[in-house]
């Protein structure tokens, strides 16, 4: 039963938004992980800016914007390193497409 947390930036995301990226998570651990579609815990917790801390070219080329979320994925053992990078990158890629296409 993997449990999800999102830290945001309250800004930046709106109630729309909140469910899409949760959607997304949820997509991302059936196909990766092979959760039932049920396996559903998450929380989203809304910051000020100023209460996020990060560097904004750390290890990309580009800056990265106050739209970032932090995202912490608590699974059990069993899990491949391989398949906990997928989950991410899987999210990633159907989050950026649907929220640049609503």
């Amino acid at each position: 039963m993997p449990f999800v947390r999102v830290n945001y930036n309250e800004e930046k995301y709106n109630k729309k938004q909140l469910p899409l990226i949760s959607k997304n998570i949820l997509n991302s651990l059936i196909e990766e992980f092979n959760v039932p579609p049920k396996d559903y815990f998450q929380v989203f917790d809304s910051h000020k800016k100023e209460e996020i801390f990060y560097d904004k070219n750390y290890l990309i080329s580009k800056n990265r914007t106050d739209g970032v979320l932090y995202i912490q994925i608590t699974c059990g053992a069993g899990r491949t390193k391989e398949q906990k990078k997928s989950v991410i990158y899987e999210h990633c890629r159907q989050a950026i497409y649907k929220l640049q296409n609503p």
